[in-house]
């Protein structure tokens, strides 16, 4: 009984910790028993589950064919142009699966214990499933939980244990979901916890809830709701014409969508918000398009268009609930801000952290046009509000400060391999993984690489930068001491990423010009230095007058007058120099077969080479194809986006991958 009462008042005191930040927001007993204790959870499988378990995650992130055999590897997606490397040949055929489809092991037969405080509970019906798609091309594997039967684990039967492992420094998930919760945001909860599998030690994980219709019941009350529809696939927008199909019902018995069908509808005829307010959470929708901008969220609906629910209440007002954050607060920009259908940014226009509300929200969105866009008075307000209460520096960063501290030493352990060399959980041995010490800066102001050879702004870098440029061009009071320009912090120089190395930017229309200028400016200096040379066989004109034996000298003249023929040589180059330059750049050339000619934002020429026409692939983007009556084989087979899950075009010529076009 004392020993209860002990972990009791345990409970009672790290809960009080945590509520230092994030309130009075009630959450599940689970997480509020695990804010400053880390639990361990046990899963125990059969011995052949558990290897094919690990055969399964260690293969990464593939396109299969139908009978499940890789076909093509997705894990050196490190570059706006890797997709060319990819081996693509097998779309000349014709699919009727979806080739990014990934193993999907799952099993029954598991059971888990979980630990804290020296308390063990016992569970012996367990769902144990490997998780993620594209995050598998990570090292460690993520996994799903659920507990079947009538037990649940402090109020929650379904659970999600990520490892995170685009990001570096283990707080972007857990930060996201405190500050929410700090401002009565409905969404997941985001703890840590240490794994073990069939005793092995799989490393230090982010322990979440799932939004599923348990987590409905848990926190708005309805059992086994029939109005909660998951966004996952990319392209979602809000309107009938993508969400009213890419929107799926959680609850596998429901097949009628109208409802949802209703929603969408209303917000595609909507010219205000008042045409919409009675049905649909508006001050919650701009709350969580306002957290998007602040923490750089190219991973919700306004660029990727996934990751977010709706949920019609009881009350029939409906909700949009967003969760998966590990992209979030400066993380990966230059891969995700295109949205898979817009070019890729410059390096001159790749200050992301400084980009105002419409420079971030780029892409046509019906709701935020008649939400934000159209009248932002609305939007604005809470924005300011967002910034005051939860999103700057003098409340973050302490935060930050005592969660980083709280879990050093389990990153540390996490970042130690074995005797073998190999890293806990890390069962995809290929990928690569971030350093103790790029944990250590990047957590703190320090820009680092990304394993997919983008950038992650340091997530106090991202968040002083952003509070600043908000404070100025909202005309807001903040606090002095982190708008002084002066405001000292330190940089990692042996783990920073210069803007030069990030591998999504496009540095094509870019880089080569100032290399080749450069090159070439010495040039007209050495031009200048044989100019003389003339004047030296001016000087040996005279010899012939001397003496007729003199004669041959010509020919020694001849040998001087060679320089000036070096020279002309050397004329040409920078007139070369000059051509190249001229054809990138200048916006009346034609663009080249399968080349971009137009489309929102576009700025260059919209005619095309001979051969092919300036057509239309969708707002942002109209490419140069072959015209009627061309001789260019063209080959258009449309499939599912192996990487980013979203429908897409792949254009062929003969044999080659050309380009991609969304629709």
């Amino acid at each position: 009984m004392l020993i209860k009462h002990i972990a009791t008042l345990i409970f009672a005191y790290v809960a009080l910790a945590a509520n230092s930040f994030i309130g009075d927001t009630k959450r599940a007993e689970l997480f509020e028993i695990t804010d400053n204790v880390v639990p361990t959870i046990r899963v125990t499988l059969p011995t052949e589950e558990y290897e094919q378990l690990i055969e399964d995650a260690s293969k990464g992130y593939n396109l299969y064919n139908k009978e499940g055999e890789i076909i093509a590897s997705l894990n050196h997606l490190n570059s706006i142009y890797s997709i060319n490397d990819i081996d693509w040949s097998f779309m000349y055929q014709e699919i009727d699966y979806d080739p990014y489809q990934q193993l999907s092991f799952e099993t029954k037969n598991a059971t888990m214990t979980f630990e804290i405080n020296g308390t063990v509970e016992k569970f012996k019906k367990i769902t144990f499933k490997l998780g993620g798609s594209s995050s598998r091309m990570y090292g460690k594997s993520g996994y799903n939980i659920k507990i079947r039967g009538d037990k649940d684990l402090h109020g929650r039967t379904q659970l999600k244990i990520r490892p995170d492992s685009r990001e570096a420094t283990y707080l972007r998930t857990k930060l996201a979901s405190d500050i929410h919760h700090r401002l009565g945001l409905p969404t997941i909860s985001a703890n840590y916890v240490n794994l073990y599998i069939n005793d092995k030690y799989m490393g230090f994980y982010i322990l979440e809830d799932a939004i599923k219709k348990s987590w409905i019941k848990y926190e708005y009350g309805e059992e086994k709701t029939t109005s909660l529809y998951e966004c996952k696939s990319t392209g979602n927008d809000l309107t009938v014409a993508k969400s009213g199909r890419k929107c799926v019902n959680d609850n596998d018995d429901v097949t009628d969508n109208s409802e949802l069908i209703e929603l969408l509808t209303a917000l595609d005829n909507a010219n205000s918000v008042e045409d919409i307010e009675d049905i649909f959470d508006v001050d919650s929708f701009l709350y969580e398009i306002a957290y998007e901008y602040l923490v750089g969220s190219w991973d919700h609906l306004l660029h990727y268009g996934h990751n977010f629910y709706l949920y019609k209440t009881e009350s029939g007002k409906w909700k949009y609930l967003i969760t998966d954050y590990d992209g979030d607060f400066g993380q990966d920009i230059s891969i995700g801000i295109t949205g898979m259908v817009s070019d890729a940014y410059t390096p001159d226009n790749a200050d992301f952290v400084h980009f105002s509300f419409n420079e971030w929200a780029h892409l046509p969105r019906h709701i935020i046009d008649i939400l934000i866009k159209n009248d932002p008075t609305r939007f604005n307000n809470i924005l300011k509000k967002f910034v005051t209460d939860a999103f700057n520096p003098a409340v973050l960063f302490p935060h930050i400060d005592e969660l980083k501290e709280f879990i050093r030493p389990y990153v540390e352990l996490d970042k130690t391999p074995d005797e073998n060399g190999k890293y806990p959980g890390k069962n995809h041995e290929e990928a690569d993984h971030y350093t103790f010490e790029e944990w250590e800066a990047n957590c703190e102001f320090t820009t680092v690489k990304t394993n997919q050879n983008s950038r992650a702004y340091g997530l106090k870098y991202w968040i002083l930068e952003k509070y600043r440029y908000v404070c100025k061009n909202y005309d807001m009071e903040c606090d002095p001491q982190y708008m002084d320009e002066q405001y000292e912090y330190a940089i990692d120089e042996s783990v920073e990423c210069p803007l030069e190395e990030d591998a999504w930017l496009d540095w094509s229309k870019v880089q080569p010009e100032p290399t080749e200028t450069t090159d070439v400016e010495p040039e007209p200096t050495e031009t200048a230095n044989v100019e003389p040379e003339p004047t030296e066989t001016a000087n040996v004109e005279p010899e012939p007058i001397e003496t007729t034996d003199v004669e041959p000298e010509p020919i020694e003249t001849t040998d001087v007058e060679p320089e000036p023929t070096e020279t002309a040589n050397v004329e040409p180059k920078p007139t070369e120099t000059t051509t190249s330059n001229i054809e990138t750049p200048t916006p009346s050339a034609c663009n080249g077969p399968w080349k971009r000619c137009g489309g929102i934002g576009f700025t260059g020429s919209d005619c095309c080479e001979a051969g092919y026409t300036c057509e239309y692939q969708n707002d942002y983007y109209y490419q140069c194809v072959p015209s009627e009556g061309s001789s260019t084989i063209t080959k258009t087979t449309t499939i599912k986006y192996v990487f980013l899950k979203s429908t897409i075009t792949l254009n062929t010529t003969c044999s080659h991958f050309t380009s991609i076009t969304i629709i």
